[in-house]
């Protein structure tokens, strides 16, 4: 929203490997809500991301891998990749979506229609990280911790959400890349036909 609000307008659970079926309905889902863009997830969703490329233009589609807590918020992994591929620190941006639900900055449609998804969003826990190592072997000293999932219970929605909610920072020009020049790249690429408009004012939806 103009406002820097997230609304959610849609929520569904995939489940079996129809690949063609369930992608099929992504994106008319995406067009029905006239979605700019789209993020999903690098580690799980191969054959997902090459059929979503072939409908979406790579520039719109931003595909993020979970990093440790030490790690840097969002950054292009270091050596071979694919384009528009993205490192993402998982712990930092999971708590950044969380105190974006505490702040009401994220909303969604009534919770009786929700429910059975927003419950996802209770299946992590809290557990300490393990020290980086310094260089020399030694412990840095730096106390992390880590979001475990529970072992029975799905994750989806939260990390769907995550990553939408990443990418509609990205949208709104917020501070999520440290490399200054890679962050004007990435914000050149994805605004594509939308670079001259003000992001701050410009409605607009997207898929996670």
């Amino acid at each position: 929203l103009p406002t820097g609000e997230f609304d959610i307008l849609h929520i569904r659970r995939y489940g079996g490997m129809n690949y063609d079926q369930i992608v099929g309905d992504i994106l008319q889902n995406h067009a029905a809500h006239k979605g700019y863009a789209m993020a999903s997830d690098f580690g799980v969703g191969a054959v997902y991301n090459s059929k979503l490329r072939e409908k979406i233009p790579p520039e719109r589609h931003l595909m993020f891998c979970y990093t440790g807590p030490t790690s840097a918020l969002l950054t292009e992994p270091g050596g071979s990749h694919q384009y528009n591929q993205w490192s993402l620190n998982k712990t930092e941006s999971i708590s950044l979506a969380f105190e974006a639900i505490r702040q009401k900055r994220i909303r969604c449609f009534s919770w009786e229609i929700a429910q059975e998804y927003l419950q996802d969003c209770l299946n992590l826990f809290r557990a300490p990280g393990e020290r980086s190592a310094s260089g020399g072997g030694a412990q840095s000293g730096a106390t992390t911790f880590l979001y475990r999932s529970h072992p029975n219970r799905p994750t989806d929605t939260l990390m769907a959400i995550n990553y939408a909610y990443t990418l509609g920072r990205l949208l709104l020009g917020e501070q999520m890349i440290a490399d200054l020049s890679m962050k004007l790249r990435l914000e050149n690429e994805l605004n594509g036909a939308y670079s001259d408009l003000n992001y701050p004012n410009y409605q607009g939806a997207y898929s996670g």
